[in-house]
């Protein structure tokens, strides 16, 4: 599946898992972000705020990937709105890389990821030559 094929299933995929779909630019690039808020009381009555931010990359360094990252995530924290980070809220965020080839990227998906207070972070690669999603 190729990378438009690919944004076009996650649009509609999440959207109908009840996830508000935009269109925005994250460190100068365009990306699609679905969004949604959760509040459990099972969580110590929490709100989270996640965010799922597609990103197309045709190549893909591990400086850039953390860098891509870190912005998609400080985009859930400026964006989520309500009460601040830690009063009984946060955010998730989700930066997904559809590229074509993984070059030894492998490690750092893998690795533990970087979070901040209150704002959880999971970088996920989906490779379209081979299917495969670290």
């Amino acid at each position: 599946m190729d990378a438009s094929h690919a944004v076009q299933a996650l649009d509609g995929g999440l959207a109908a898992a009840g996830f508000e779909v935009k269109r925005d630019t994250v460190a100068g690039v365009e990306v699609l972000v679905p969004r949604r808020s959760d509040f459990r009381w099972e969580w110590v009555a929490t709100r989270m705020h996640t965010f799922v931010v597609v990103f197309i990359v045709n190549e893909l360094a591990v400086e850039r990937a953390e860098e891509l990252t870190a912005a998609a995530q400080q985009y859930a924290i400026d964006h989520k709105g309500g009460l601040p980070r830690g009063l009984q809220t946060g955010t998730m965020t989700i930066a997904v890389f559809l590229s074509r080839s993984s070059k030894s990227l492998g490690k750092w998906f893998a690795a533990q990821p970087k979070h901040r207070y209150a704002a959880l972070r999971f970088p996920v690669l989906a490779v379209s030559e081979t299917g495969a999603l670290t």
